[in-house]
């Protein structure tokens, strides 16, 4: 049995074909991957601490911005408002996190003492995991990955949802 190619031919073919041609793996599914594991290896580093992957990126955003509402939390985070509500209210009940002064009609949120100290340790754990990621890379591969990314982020910024540019 024949297996698939990874990437099946476009119908209809672009005319003119693409010069140089794609890549056989786009560089948005190894992007995807990437992510994937990485995501899957901080989860693995932090939940022996207590907190979940979504916790320890809540705590993260809070302690970057002080005061932080939830629909902050919610845009740093890529997740929806309502996901961060039940998510800070859950933190909230642990000790994780309490609630400060309302900005008008937005509560704003800020880590405990215990909340403060688990980031710490999880913080330590992160670290540690980026220098596995980026042992066998010298400083400049580091830093020509990181201008990389980063470039890659910027070039979608104002991408419409049909992936053109706005």
């Amino acid at each position: 049995m024949s297996t698939p190619p990874l990437d099946p031919p476009l119908d209809p073919p672009l005319d003119p074909p693409l010069d140089p041609p794609l890549d056989p793996t786009p560089v948005s599914q190894a992007l995807r991957e990437t992510a994937g594991a990485l995501r899957a290896a901080t989860e693995s580093v932090v939940r022996p601490l207590g907190l979940s992957l979504a916790q320890y990126s809540c705590l993260a955003v809070l302690h970057r911005e002080p005061g932080a509402s939830g629909a902050d939390v919610a845009r740093a985070t890529h997740v929806t408002r309502q996901s961060v509500h039940v998510l800070l209210r859950s933190m909230e009940l642990e000790g994780l996190v309490e609630r400060g002064r309302s900005v008008g009609r937005a509560l704003s949120w800020r880590p405990t003492p215990l909340g403060r100290q688990r980031l710490r340790e999880a913080e330590a754990e992160v670290r540690r995991l980026d220098a596995a990621v980026l042992r066998s890379l010298d400083g400049t591969q580091r830093r020509t990955l990181r201008g990389l990314l980063e470039a890659c982020a910027e070039s979608l910024d104002g991408a419409t949802p049909s992936g053109g540019p706005s």
